[in-house]
Formats: C-alpha cells, structure tokens, sequence
C-alpha cells in the first residue's frame, strides 16, 4: 500500500477526511505561495557548466582577492619607482633675441626628439605685475608657424598651414596665470621643430598690469617610460594570450548551448583585451602615418564599452534566462552611442592636430559641448540602470545561492574597479575632471607612469581574475554524476532530461 504523506513529506497515519482537509489547506497555502515568495519575478535558471565560483568558501575568496589587491599593489609600487613620465624644457622671452614682450615675434627652437618621444607639447605661461591682485580675464590672438627640422638643415618643413591663427583665454589671479597650450603635436616625424610664436591683443593688459615675463614650456614623453610601455604591453600581452588559451581549452570540453552567460563573456573580453593591449603598438614607432594612433584608441575604446555592456547584460541576465534582440538592443545603442561620440572626439583630435598643430578639439569645435553633454548624459543613465539591475537583483534572487554567489561577486568586483578607476582618473584630472579635455582623453592618454601601469594592470587582472572564477570546476562528469545548477534542483550533466524538477515523494515511490 502507498504510504501517505503530510505537508511536511512524512508519513501520516490520519484518517482519510483529515488528509483531504490537510490536502485542501495545502493547494490553498500554494496558490497564495507565488505572492509572497521572496522571488517571484525572475525566470527559470538557466543550465550552465558548473563554475569554480560554486566551489570556493570563504578562506579562498578573502585569499583571492587578496592576490588580486596585491598584485595591484605591486603595480602601483613599479610606477613609484619608473622614471618622470614627461620631460620638461624651459625657456624665457627675455633670453630670446629680438623679443619683444608681450607681441614678440618669439623664434626659438624645440629640443631634439625621437619617435620614442611620442608627442610634443608647446605651453606658455604669461606673469604679470598684479600689486592690486585682481582677477581678470583677456581674449588674446596667437599666431603661429612651425616648421619640422631634419639634421642640421634650417629651412624645413612647414607643419599643416604657413600660419596659424587661434584665440586663447588669458585668465590671471593676481600675479598668476594660467598656463595655456600653444601647439601639441600627435606625432612625431621630425627630429627637431622651428616656432615663431607672435601673440596680439596684450597691450592694453601691458599698459595696466605690466607684463613681466613670458616663459614657453615644451614636453614630451621620456622615451624610458616608452620602453617601459613596450614592456608592460607585451607583458599583458602574453599573459591575455595564455589565460585565452587555458580558459579556452577548460570551456571547450563542454557543448556551447551549456556555457554560462558569463563564460561566454569572459571568452569574447579575453579577445578583447588582447587587442587592449594592442599587439600593434610598435608600429607606432616605425609608421609615419596616424593609423596606428587610431588603431589603439578604436582597440582601447572598444574593450572599455564591452566591459560595460558586459555589466548590464550580466546584472539582468541573472533574472532573465531567456534572451532575445529585445534583451540586448537597449543595452547596446545606449553603449553604442556612448562609445561612438567618445572616439569620434578622440580621432577628430588627432586628425586635425596632423592638419593643424594649434587645433584644440575643446576649443576650436562648437560640437564639442554637445559630444560632452551627451557623453555625460548617457554615463548617468548606465549608472542609474545599472543601480536599478543591482537593487531588483538582490531583491529577486535573495533566496537562491548560486545565483546570489554569482551576483555578490560581480556587484563586489563592479565596485572595486569603479572606485579604483575613479581614483585613477581623479589623479588624472583633478578637479578638472568634467573640464574640456575629460571625455577625449579619458582612455587613451595618461599624465604619469602609475596613472599607465595602474590602469593597465587593474583592467587586466580584473579580467584574469573572472576567467579563474568562472572556469569550469574539475573534468568533464559522465552522465550517472550530478552537476549542481543556479537554482536548488539537480542536474544531470549530458541527459537530455536534465530539466526535469525535483519530483515529490508520491512520485518517486509510484510504480
């Protein structure tokens, strides 16, 4: 005979009339269930391989983001010790023969450069008498001609337009002013440069404040922080190539359709971030021609966006298993948009500093503010969507582990590289952070070795750091082992019926 059994699942020995009653009070308590669960919105879980994350305790996640933290560190410390990123020369107006402050005209020399140098920098700072110490501000004209000098010959090259006319804001308080861009120079293809500098719209200034001194500034890349470059991109390199490899030969031994989400992702931004660290780099240092610039913010620009589609994708698809163009459509025009007006500012700046060294894409270009604005714009919309996805993650798959350990660690990590690129890039840029040069620049240049060797080492071992916790655990299991999935039910890996739920007793016991 069938034993019965109780709401509990143990064996009854009531009559039949209080087994219907407790029946009846059971599908009445079910039908209110789905009301008051703690998950009632979000879809079946999906199957997927098991992950490396299941598996780990406590001791060995405070283990593993203790390397990860330290190998950061240890990055930091190599920045510490690396040389001067910029190198500096200075020289004065009243040392330059024939000057005449505040007009000029100034000629002058730059120092001798390499293609190791990268780039160049002309900046001016203008020190006035202020014994009343006002704040003022002064529209000025700057014209400018550069030439491009080769060995010892003194005619040159022109560089874009015989003369080049630009407006600049003077901005002083008290006896101090603010330095001011001259010219920048993308790269480089000569190996000296000749600038005759003459400023107007000063004199009036002159006459009231009495300029003192003008002092001109060139900079450029010190060719060791170069090389230290070539290292370190080669280094990632390497090591985005083995991790590929290792990650790629663990997933391969399962079907495709049973990869996690994050598996896959981790699969296409290993691909990616070997392209981060551009194996094209060094052709930078041989080609004459901006393509190689443009190749490295298109490649630098496009693993940082994925990354963030990434995030969304993640954070929803953990409620939502199943996933069509509706699924990723919003998620990737609103990346789309964002990554497409930052490097459209970035190749603008460089394909007009070739044709025009004095050309600032802040200055010179109305649309700039738009670009900025709707760059902006679109950043706190990704933000407020992906606290939203965190907050109805957390609320909807409270009560589910393996799907809780999977979104604790990606909001955990999500954190930690936010705030550290938030630091990064506040050292970067000051206060200044939202000023004109913020969007153009945020990726694809740095002002010191640690803003370079930190950036590049976070992104990287962030990336390792998923491929080890979203590995599969352990070989392939024949189809009699059970493989434990994101929900509380038991899967058998390989059985085509791995679906089904866990059954009841009555089920299990029913010939």
């Amino acid at each position: 005979m069938k034993p019965e059994y109780s709401l509990l699942g143990q064996e009854d020995d009531l009559p039949s009339d209080d087994t219907s009653l407790a029946t009846t009070l059971g599908d009445i308590f079910s039908s209110f269930s789905r009301h008051i669960g703690p998950a009632p919105a979000h879809e079946r879980p999906e199957r997927s391989v098991q992950m490396r994350l299941y598996t780990l305790q406590k001791k060995h996640f405070l283990l593993t983001f203790s390397i990860f933290f330290t190998l950061f560190l240890v990055s930091v410390l190599i920045g510490l010790a690396s040389p001067d990123m910029v190198e500096e020369n200075k020289l004065t107006a009243t040392n330059l023969s024939k000057a005449l402050i505040p007009e000029g005209p100034f000629v002058f020399r730059s120092p001798r450069v390499s293609r190791y140098n990268q780039q160049l920098w002309l900046s001016f700072i203008i020190h006035v008498e202020n014994r009343d110490k006002e704040n003022f501000n002064k529209n000025f004209s700057l014209l400018i001609s550069l030439k491009g000098l080769n060995g010892e010959s003194k005619r040159g090259e022109k560089i874009g337009k015989l003369w080049h006319n630009r407006t600049r804001l003077l901005q002083c308080e008290g006896e101090v002013c603010r330095e001011m861009i001259g010219l920048h120079l993308g790269y480089l293809s000569h190996s000296m440069y000749l600038v005759n500098l003459s400023i107007s719209g000063l004199r009036h200034i002159h006459q009231s404040y009495k300029i003192q001194e003008i002092d001109f500034i060139w900079r450029s890349i010190n060719p060791s922080f170069t090389q230290l470059e070539v290292v370190f991109r080669f280094f990632f390199l390497l090591m985005s190539f083995v991790v590929f490899i290792a990650f790629g030969q663990q997933i391969r031994k399962y079907p495709l359709q049973d990869w996690g989400m994050e598996q896959r992702w981790v699969c296409l931004l290993l691909l990616l971030l070997s392209f981060y660290n551009n194996p094209f780099f060094p052709l930078s240092f041989t080609s004459l021609s901006l393509a190689a610039g443009i190749i490295d913010a298109v490649f630098q620009s496009t693993f940082l966006f994925s990354l963030l589609l990434f995030w969304l994708c993640a954070l929803h698809g953990l409620r939502q298993t199943h996933r069509t163009y509706k699924f990723y459509l919003p998620k990737l025009m609103l990346i789309f948009v964002m990554w497409l007006s930052a490097l459209t500012m970035e190749i603008t700046q460089e394909v007009n500093q070739v044709r025009d060294p004095t050309y600032s894409y802040q200055i010179n270009t109305s649309h700039y503010q738009r670009f900025q604005i709707l760059f902006l714009s679109l950043l706190f919309i990704y933000l407020i969507y992906t606290a939203y996805l965190v907050l109805k993650a957390f609320t909807e798959l409270r009560s589910m582990q393996f799907i809780q350990t999977r979104l604790r660690f990606i909001t955990v990590f999500i954190f930690i590289i936010l705030t550290l690129s938030v630091s990064i890039v506040y050292t970067k840029f000051g206060t200044g952070i939202l000023e004109d040069n913020f969007v153009a620049r945020l990726y694809t240049s740095y002002d010191s070795i640690i803003q370079f060797v930190s950036s590049y080492a976070l992104l990287n071992l962030y990336v390792y750091m998923m491929a080890y916790m979203y590995a599969p655990c352990g070989q392939v299991l024949p189809t009699n082992n059970i493989l434990m999935g994101e929900s509380d039910e038991e899967i058998i890996y390989g059985d085509t019926e791995a679906r089904k739920p866990l059954n009841s007793i009555d089920d299990d016991d029913s010939d």
